[in-house]
């Protein structure tokens, strides 16, 4: 009966003793430091994304702007923001030279402030295009 009192007031005095005091600024700065990181990861995750958003956009209009095409299927897939570089009418027809930057295709899909603006060279052009009537005669990929 001594031998487990004894064994029982080591027990609990080691417990005691191995314990530390709980350190309110350590605590605090671990939890800063998680959270940190996993912001510092989502963030991560969302340039990637915004990346692979940009490759598979350029993808996109390469495979489906093509001769044919009327105005309302290129601005779906192309978005309604372009430069018009020349326009004139011959007879019944009406000519137009547009001219699609990146830039101009990610804010139409993602808008001005978005990661894959961000991101995008806005110099870069995409397409040239030749409509008449609104309908796509001649397309000039550009990169």
């Amino acid at each position: 009966m001594r031998f487990e009192h004894l064994l029982m007031i080591a027990g609990i005095c080691y417990l005691f003793c191995g314990c530390g005091r709980w350190n309110a600024d350590k605590h605090f700065e671990k939890e800063r430091q998680k959270i940190a990181a996993k912001l510092q990861r989502e963030k991560n995750i969302r340039l990637q994304t915004a990346e692979q958003n940009l490759v598979r956009l350029q993808n996109s209009i390469i495979k489906r702007v093509r001769v044919g095409m009327n105005s309302a299927d290129l601005a779906d897939v192309a978005g309604f923001r372009f430069d018009v570089l020349a326009r004139t009418s011959s007879g019944n027809d009406i000519w137009e030279r547009r001219r699609y930057l990146l830039s101009h295709v990610v804010t139409s899909r993602w808008g001005s402030f978005s990661q894959e603006s961000k991101l995008c060279n806005k110099t870069t052009e995409l397409l040239t295009l030749t409509l008449v009537n609104g309908v796509v005669r001649d397309v000039d990929f550009v990169y």
